[in-house]
């Protein structure tokens, strides 16, 4: 409608979860209580013909505002397309990047599958670091709709110039159409952050 009754060709197509007000970009991000980082893991290197899932990690922050309201912010995103091996090595690398300050969020898949996978990840990869296994309940829906009922009221801040910015966005724009492995991650960081039901006056 934007293009053809009032010919705003920079208007984008949306899916309904998340808007462009939504978000705040920043030039210099405001120092945060806590961090987490959120992951959603896939392990399937691309081939041709092929669009499989991603590895994702949404790392993020909750401050205090100046009128002494809640805010969120995005700081960091990782995602890639690798086998089982190397990205057990790339989870690794940015887990130790991100310091011990960092509390790391991973969904656990049902089954013993998933336990195995949690325990493999606990003992060999995260020992030493502030970490939780989330089994997630209901449809996917039910972690993006928190973040974009918030983000009405408080955009989340992101920052200026960074490179994982634009497929991000472009990611949460379009939900549910397309990948949404940075939307899953972005959905484990900001329920452990508390922010679940929060209601702004």
């Amino acid at each position: 409608r934007e293009w053809l009754e009032w010919g705003n060709w920079d208007a984008e197509p949306s899916g309904g979860f998340f808007r462009p007000e939504h978000f705040e970009i920043v030039d210099v991000l405001p120092q945060v209580q806590r961090r987490v980082r959120g992951w959603d893991f896939a392990a399937t290197e691309v081939q041709p013909g092929k669009d499989p899932d991603y590895t994702a990690g949404v790392r993020g922050g909750l401050f205090v505002a100046p009128d002494e309201r809640k805010r969120v912010l995005v700081d960091d995103v990782v995602r890639w397309r690798d086998e089982p091996g190397p990205t057990e090595a790339r989870f690794k690398a940015t887990v130790e990047a991100d310091g011990k300050g960092v509390m790391q969020v991973l969904e656990q898949e049902p089954g013993s599958a998933g336990k195995s996978q949690a325990s493999s990840l606990a003992t060999r990869v995260l020992f030493g670091r502030s970490f939780e296994f989330e089994r997630r309940s209901g449809p996917k829906e039910a972690y993006w709709k928190p973040i974009s009922g918030f983000a009405q009221f408080a955009p989340i801040l992101l920052p200026a110039g960074a490179p994982w910015l634009p497929e991000f966005l472009d990611e949460l724009k379009a939900l549910p159409v397309g990948h949404d492995d940075q939307a899953d991650g972005f959905g484990l960081m900001f329920s452990r952050l508390g922010m679940k039901q929060v209601i702004l006056v």
